[in-house]
C-alpha cells in the first residue's frame, strides 16, 4: 500500500482570523485540516482572498492569492455589467472561466515555488473551482457542500449565471466525489450526472461542542443559529416567535449570525411590542457561539433548504432541544419526538416550542437523545476516518 502523506485543501473559504469571515465550508475545512495534522499528515491550504495571505501555523501551510476580480477591477466591472444582460452571457461566463484558470495557475506556481507534491487535493463543489484541476495531474476529490446550482434550482436562491455555468462545466468531469447526505447524493446525481459518490456525513468536535456544566439558561429563550436570511427561514422564526408570545409572554428570540439589512426588516415586521425581545448577536466565533447556545432553552432551524447543517449538529451536541423544518437533509438527522422535532409552518414551530417550554422533562429527554445522536453518528473522528479511507482508495488507483 502506497502511504498517503500530503493532502492539499483547495478552497475559497477557511475559518481563520487572518482570512475573511466564512460560512460552513470554511469551518469544515479548518476542522478537517487540524484533524489531519493531529494524525501526522502534511497539510497545505490554498485559495483566494481579498488580499494575499501566506503563512505557516500549527503545521499547516497556507497560501491565499489575491482574489481574481479584486486583482482585475476592470474585469470585475465588466463581469457585473455583463451579468445583467443576456446578450453578454458568453462574455460573463468567460470571466468566471478565466478566474478558474487563474486559480489553477496560481496553485501550480505555489506547488513549484514551495517545492510541494501533494498526494491528493480536496476541494468544494460551489463555484466550480475544480474546472482546471485535472491539468495538475494530481488526483482530486470534490466534496459537495452545496453548489450554487443546487441553491438556485431547489431552494430558490438568485445566482449569477457565471457561477452555475462553471459548476456545470466542472463537476461532471470529477471522478472522485463526496456527498454529505443522501439528499445531496440524489440531487447532485440529477444535476451533474455524477456516479459512485461516497456518502460521508459531516462531523463535528463533540468534545468542544458539549453541554456546559454551569449553564445560565434564559427562561423562554428561543435561539436561531446561522446566517439570518429568508432562505434560512428567519421570517418563519419571527412569525413563530410572535405566535409563541401569546402563550409565553416572556419568550425571547435570539439570532446568532450575520443579519445585514434583514435585521431592520425583522424589527419592523415584529413591531414595537415584540421587537424589544429580539436580540441580534451578529457573526461570532465558535467559543462565543458555544457560550450563547448554552443559555438557550430551544433552537429553531427553519431553513427552506439545506444539503446538511453543521450548526444543527453543534446545537444537538450541546444537549439542546431543536425544532427543524421538515426538509430531507434534516429528516436524515432528526427522529420526530425522539432527538428533536420537525415542523412545516410557523404555527407548527410555535406549537412545538410551546410544548417543549411547558414540558421540561420532554425537553431534557429530547436534548439528551440529540447529544447521543451526534456523538454516535456525526462526530468528526468518524468523518475523518471515512475521508482518509476514501483518499487512500483514490491514491492507490491507477491515474
Amino acid at each position: 500500500m502506497k502511504p498517503l502523506k500530503h493532502i492539499l485543501i483547495f478552497t475559497k473559504e477557511y475559518h481563520h482570523p487572518r482570512i475573511s469571515v466564512t460560512g460552513g465550508t470554511g469551518v469544515f475545512y479548518r476542522n478537517l485540516a487540524e484533524k489531519l495534522v493531529e494524525r501526522g499528515y502534511q497539510v497545505s491550504v490554498f485559495g483566494s482572498h481579498k488580499e494575499p495571505v501566506s503563512f505557516v501555523e500549527n503545521g499547516i501551510r497556507f497560501r491565499f492569492v489575491k482574489d481574481y476580480f479584486k486583482k482585475h477591477p476592470f474585469t470585475e466591472l465588466l463581469r457585473s455589467i455583463s451579468g445583467k444582460h443576456s446578450a453578454f452571457t458568453g462574455f460573463h461566463n468567460k470571466c468566471y472561466k478565466d478566474e478558474k484558470k487563474y486559480l489553477a495557475h496560481q496553485l501550480k506556481n505555489f506547488l513549484h515555488e514551495d517545492n510541494l507534491a501533494p498526494d491528493i487535493i480536496e476541494t468544494h463543489d460551489w463555484d466550480g473551482i475544480s474546472l482546471f484541476l485535472a491539468d495538475l495531474n494530481i488526483p482530486y476529490v470534490v466534496r459537495f457542500h452545496g453548489s450554487w446550482t443546487v441553491l438556485q434550482k431547489f431552494f430558490g436562491y438568485r445566482v449569477g449565471h457565471g457561477r452555475t455555468w462553471c459548476e456545470q462545466a466542472a463537476l461532471p468531469k470529477s471522478k472522485n466525489n463526496i456527498v454529505i447526505s443522501a439528499f445531496s447524493r440524489k440531487i447532485n446525481e440529477e444535476l451533474f450526472q455524477i456516479s459512485d459518490a461516497r456518502l460521508i456525513y459531516n462531523g463535528i468536535n463533540t468534545v468542544f461542542w458539549a453541554p456546559q456544566l454551569n449553564e445560565n439558561i434564559l427562561s423562554g429563550s428561543v435561539f436561531y443559529l446561522g446566517e439570518v436570511k429568508e432562505e434560512k427561514g428567519a421570517l418563519t422564526a419571527l412569525q413563530a416567535y410572535v405566535k409563541l408570545k401569546n402563550t409565553f409572554p416572556d419568550a425571547t428570540l435570539h439570532f446568532i449570525g450575520h443579519a445585514g439589512n434583514l435585521e431592520n426588516t425583522l424589527m419592523e415586521t415584529a413591531g414595537p411590542a415584540f421587537a424589544k425581545d429580539l436580540i441580534f448577536y451578529g457573526r461570532r466565533h465558535a467559543t462565543d457561539i458555544k457560550q450563547l447556545i448554552s443559555r438557550a432553552e430551544i433552537l429553531f432551524f427553519p431553513s427552506k433548504g439545506e444539503n446538511f447543517s453543521l450548526s444543527l449538529l453543534e446545537a444537538m451536541a450541546m444537549g439542546k432541544a431543536v425544532i427543524c423544518s421538515e426538509i430531507p437533509a434534516f429528516e436524515e438527522v432528526i427522529v420526530e419526538g425522539n432527538n428533536g422535532m420537525l415542523a412545516t409552518t410557523a404555527d407548527d414551530f410555535a406549537e412545538k416550542a410551546a410544548l417543549l417550554l411547558s414540558r421540561p422533562d420532554l425537553r431534557t429527554e429530547m436534548a439528551n437523545n440529540a447529544r447521543k445522536t451526534v456523538t454516535l453518528r456525526f462526530n468528526i473522528d468518524h468523518m475523518v476516518d471515512e475521508t482518509l479511507h476514501y483518499y487512500q482508495e483514490i491514491y492507490e488507483r491507477p491515474q
